[in-house]
């Protein structure tokens, strides 16, 4: 097999071609999206989904969709503004499924909320983040942190080159 037909299988380049396409769309959604890697992105998983997966069925056809056409939707981190907390809200089942592939990074976006809190016995505890760098406005109040922000922007490591 040739290298460019290879790549055309590989699940990590297709994932980086969906990231680079969103990214290039224009559309606001993907505007704070950044490439996160893997390894980084497990201390702010809320289960871990190998130990608990949902139904088999359900994840190996999802297993399947991502080596097929990579991960085409973002996982979505939970910034808690009052706690300086981060959890993974969205995309527990992708990060799984991106680990055991092989895939060196999944694109997340990060949404604001006033807290994050562990939902049940299973899961993981939110984790601590160097958070939002607040500015003061001329009053000496701080300024609205945006609803929409990159991982980066919360002191989250992120590729800086497309792996």
């Amino acid at each position: 097999m040739n290298w460019y037909k290879k790549a055309q299988q590989d699940p990590n380049q297709k994932t980086i071609q969906n990231f680079v396409q969103n990214k290039n769309s224009g559309e606001p959604y993907y505007r704070s999206m950044e490439l996160v890697p893997i390894e980084e992105l497990k201390k702010y998983r809320e289960y871990d989904r190998l130990a608990n997966p949902m139904n088999r069925e359900t994840y190996e056809a999802l297993k399947a969709d991502i080596m097929e056409n990579g991960i085409k939707d973002i996982a979505i981190i939970m910034y808690g503004t009052e706690t300086d907390t981060a959890i993974l809200g969205e995309g527990n089942h992708r990060l799984a499924i991106a680990e055991e592939l092989g895939i060196k990074a999944v694109p997340v976006r990060v949404v604001r909320q006033r807290n994050t809190y562990q939902h049940s016995d299973i899961s993981f505890p939110p984790q601590k983040v160097p958070g939002f760098k607040r500015e003061k406005d001329e009053y000496g109040y701080e300024k609205h942190i945006p609803g929409d922000l990159s991982p980066s922007q919360i002191g989250i490591e992120t590729y800086n080159e497309l792996v």
